[in-house]
């Protein structure tokens, strides 16, 4: 990454002074036209498709026909009689020294042995590859160029005869590499990038995420909504695969919402949507996957950075140490955070009697906490050869969580209070993740031709604990009881996969994998005997479970490109699953095993000035996960029982989507429509009993239908100022003939982004967004927005920065109104969430940047899994 960041220094600041002194100006076209018929077709063509874009070619782009109109000029003053041409042939292949891909639009130039004056010339294709016919016998020059790369001369071309043909296989050019100093780049990469098969957000570009988390960064990702809680959507479906590097973490497995908090902005180079997954993908997520992208270690020399942050909600401090010399890179990063979180608000829910009476239970709820987290990585890799590489890594992360919470319940009935008490409940969370990788990948001397061979093992270990105490009406404690749960999440995932490439327009992907995991969960349920002034193990409120989940997939892909640029890709992946379950307390157990086919085809056109059409169909698959599963009945509130059903089957999901994507001048434009079904949904399902008990489960009894569209565009206004935004819209039905229930209404999503650079290392932005009430299966949840704003000064030579953030600065708290109900019970919530915030950031990189002659930064395939649907009980409905 930094190799090529620094090639791209240099590209832009030779380019932009070429921009400005070459750029044909008023009245200079003609003369422009006449120098580009000197070229060869090939180079002709190229320009008539830069110039057909839309927008002005890129600097690159001008400084590369520069170059060709110069070589061609060179070669017309000095032209001598033209080399007697032949039926012989000569062909190649350009690749990048590092990165071995393909070089497009590099300059191949035949010469005259003696005189080393042109004769013949070309260009690459896509593929690096290029041809020059019709050449006589005879032996030559061959002189391969293109901007930012050493110019490769190979001395003794030999033809044997006329019809001799020669295959120089691979050509490999070298960076050339420009240390420049006090250059200001002024050109920068978008904020939001609309690619082939995802859409891409920068987050390294936005200054408002400075001393923020994962959570915050991910408001801002289009198409992506993210609550106060940290739960994550994607187009309205909670049902998402987050990725880090394209491989899993456990750190997901327990919470995605607390493990984004446990990831500090600062890392974050970009975060990928990726809406209808190919058949490599492991098919969980019925929404889709969003792949988050860390700053990696790939220069040579040592370098490190240092980020620190303080505010009046959260405080961090990480940093990271760099090392790489010839083969071998390492890299160790580690730091901590710590959030405060405090909330107050009412839960007040009615029943409605079989005998005609009504019953209330009101609470009035007022807390305080504090999350603290702590990361340690390690990773290293080795080039074993040109081709292969292995890599490896361990990571320990730690976090704690520590919650102060006050509730004071009156229960009655016909409007007459029948009792009331408060609770005063202390809560603790601390576990701790450990993961290991080991990763062999392999390319060949045929482009894009790969193999990968993968092992990951993951291990998180954790200890819940609270104490409730209860106060009467006289203020005096009348019950206590607490509960130490002890949990534990294992995965071995193994994995294979092999990318061929058929031809130079169609690859063929197929692959393997096996992902084995065990969870153990148990508990010491204790009540306090107020006359043996102790508490007392309860064995009827203990439980436990021990779980076991296989799961075995192989899949196969074909993808196929034209000529007039209509790709089509389709695939299908199987997978098996095993389920053993077994709960110690009675030896009860549960088993499931069942396959499911996958399939998926995605089609694409590109039209004229870039503009893209897509299409494409996919199934999904969303597994059951422990939090939903194990049966263990909640009682810490009487009046609220909660626990999980170990029957639940697979949630399986239909998705189809139309898109176009535009680009007029310097703006970007691109709208969706979408279509997904989930039949046998898992849902919450809340029911209340003759004693006004409510009872909190999970079932397969909802039929989810989403029709929805979403459009995101960008507008560089000037220079220096870039504004974006997205909007979606879905109309949502969910339907259970077994409950007699339905719902349906209209949800929204909107998010703003605005960008300005003052120039001399100042710049500022702002961020907002908006969510509509969410629909479910039994009411509604309410709207909630957010935004913020910075500003960021440059210092130390640009290698340093100070960001002043603020959060919903006009605003003391976010109110959040929320109603369910059914034949049986009417629920109103209300949250107030007091996330106004101010912060500071310091970040400072420091160290020597390089390249060494050895170094590569091959294409490394990583692990993915995150396949199980989490626990998504909602405590506003508790």
């Amino acid at each position: 990454m930094y190799r090529s960041f620094l090639l791209t220094l240099g590209s832009l600041f030779v380019c932009t002074q070429f921009l400005f002194a070459q750029v044909p100006q008023q009245g200079q076209g003609a003369q422009w036209r006449e120098k580009i018929q000197l070229l060869p077709p090939q180079q002709q063509e190229q320009i008539r498709q830069w110039f057909s874009q839309g927008t002005r070619p890129t600097p690159e782009q001008l400084q590369q026909i520069q170059q060709w109109i110069e070589a061609a000029e060179k070669a017309v003053a000095t032209q001598e009689p033209q080399q007697q041409k032949g039926n012989g042939k000569i062909t190649g292949t350009v690749l990048d020294s590092a990165t071995k891909q393909p070089v497009e639009f590099a300059t191949v130039a035949l010469l005259d042995k003696t005189t080393g004056k042109p004769i013949d010339g070309t260009i690459t294709n896509d593929k690096g590859q290029f041809t020059i016919a019709k050449v006589g016998a005879g032996t030559y020059k061959l002189a391969v160029s293109f901007v930012g790369y050493q110019t490769i001369t190979l001395d003794n071309v030999t033809l044997a005869n006329d019809r001799a043909t020669v295959n120089l296989a691979n050509i490999i050019l070298p960076a050339e590499v420009k240390l420049l100093n006090e250059i200001e780049i002024v050109d920068q990469k978008d904020l939001v990038e609309d690619k082939i098969d995802r859409i891409t957000y920068n987050a390294e570009k936005d200054v408002t995420n400075a001393g923020s988390d994962a959570t915050e960064v991910l408001r801002k990702v289009p198409l992506l909504s993210v609550d106060l809680d940290g739960n994550v959507q994607l187009r309205g479906s909670g049902n998402v695969q987050v990725l880090i590097n394209n491989k899993p973490s456990t750190i997901m497995a327990a919470s995605v919402a607390d493990a984004l908090r446990q990831i500090p902005a600062e890392m974050i180079k970009s975060v990928e949507v990726i809406t209808s997954p190919s058949a490599r993908y492991d098919a969980e997520g019925t929404s889709g996957i969003i792949n988050i992208i860390t700053k990696k270690n790939t220069i040579q020399g040592m370098s490190g950075n240092v980020n620190v942050s303080a505010g009046t909600r959260s405080s961090n401090m990480d940093g990271g140490l760099n090392f790489r010399t010839g083969k071998l890179g390492l890299s160790l990063n580690g730091g901590g955070r710590a959030v405060y979180v405090w909330n107050d608000g009412y839960n007040n829910r009615t029943n409605f009697l079989p005998n005609g009476q009504t019953s209330f239970v009101n609470r009035n709820d007022d807390g305080f906490g504090y999350r603290v987290f702590g990361r340690m990585q390690l990773n290293a890799d080795y080039e074993l050869s040109p081709k292969s590489n292995l890599s490896a890594g361990m990571r320990f992360g730690k976090r704690g969580f520590w919650d102060d919470q006050n509730q004071a319940t009156v229960f009655g009935q016909n409007n007459a209070i029948v009792r009331q008490f408060t609770r005063d409940i202390n809560s603790t969370e601390v576990s701790n993740n450990y993961t290991f990788n080991l990763d062999y990948n392999r390319t060949f001397s045929k482009p894009q031709q790969e193999l990968a061979v993968l092992a990951l093992y993951t291990l998180n270990k954790g200890t819940d604990r609270y104490q409730l105490d209860q106060f009467n009406t006289l203020n005096l404690v009348d019950y206590r009881e607490r509960n130490d749960n002890r949990n534990s999440n294992r995965e071995i995932t193994l994995q294979a996969d092999y990318v061929h490439p058929v031809t130079e327009r169609s690859t063929f992907e197929t692959g393997s994998k096996a992902i084995l995991r065990k969870v153990t969960s148990s508990n010491d349920f204790a009540t306090f005997n107020f006359e043996q002034n102790q508490f007392v193990i309860n064995p009827a409120r203990n439980n436990a479970l021990d779980y076991d989940q296989n799961v075995i997939a192989a899949y196969a892909s074909y993808g196929y490109t034209t000529k007039s640029k209509f790709g089509i890709k389709a695939g299908v992946r199987y997978e098996y699953t095993d389920i053993v379950g077994v709960l110690p307390l009675d030896n009860s157990r549960f088993t499931q095993n069942f396959g499911n086919l996958i399939p998926n085809i995605a089609l694409s056109k590109t039209l004229k000035k870039g503009n893209t059409i897509k299409a494409s169909y996919n199934r999904r698959i969303q597994r059951p996960g422990i939090g939903v599963l194990n049966p263990f009945v909640n009682l810490s509130d009487p009046n609220n029982i909660r626990f999980g059903n170990p029957q639940l089957l697979p949630e399986l999901t239909h998705n189809t989507e139309l898109s176009y994507s535009a680009f007029i001048n310097r703006s970007s434009l691109t709208v969706s429509t979408f279509w997904r079904q989930t039949n046998n949904a898992i849902s919450t399902v809340i029911s209340v009993n003759e004693s006004g008990i409510a009872s909190s489960t999970f079932d397969n009894v909802a039929q989810n239908r989403v029709l929805g569209a979403s459009a995101f565009g960008s507008v560089q206004v000037t220079s220096a100022w870039r504004v974006s935004g997205t909007f979606n819209a879905l109309y949502v039905q969910f339907e259970s003939p077994a409950l007699g229930s339905s719902n349906s209404g209209w949800q929204y999503s909107a998010n703003f982004n605005t960008q300005y650079s003052f120039g001399k290392g100042w710049s500022a932005q702002g961020f907002g967004f908006v969510n509509s009430p969410t629909v479910q299966l039994q009411g509604t949840q309410g709207v909630f927005s957010f935004y913020s704003f910075g500003i960021k000064k440059d210092i130390l030579n640009k290698k340093g920065g100070i960001t002043l953030g603020a959060d919903n600065i006009f605003r003391q708290a976010l109110r959040i109104e929320s109603q369910f109900a059914t034949d049986t019970f009417r629920q109103d919530i209300l949250r107030n969430v007091y996330n106004r915030a101010v912060r500071i950031t310091f970040n400072y990189n420091f160290g020597k940047m390089g390249f060494g002659d050895q170094q590569r930064s091959s294409r490394r395939k990583k692990i993915n899994n995150d396949d199980v649907k989490q626990g998504e009980q909602n405590d506003q409905q508790q």
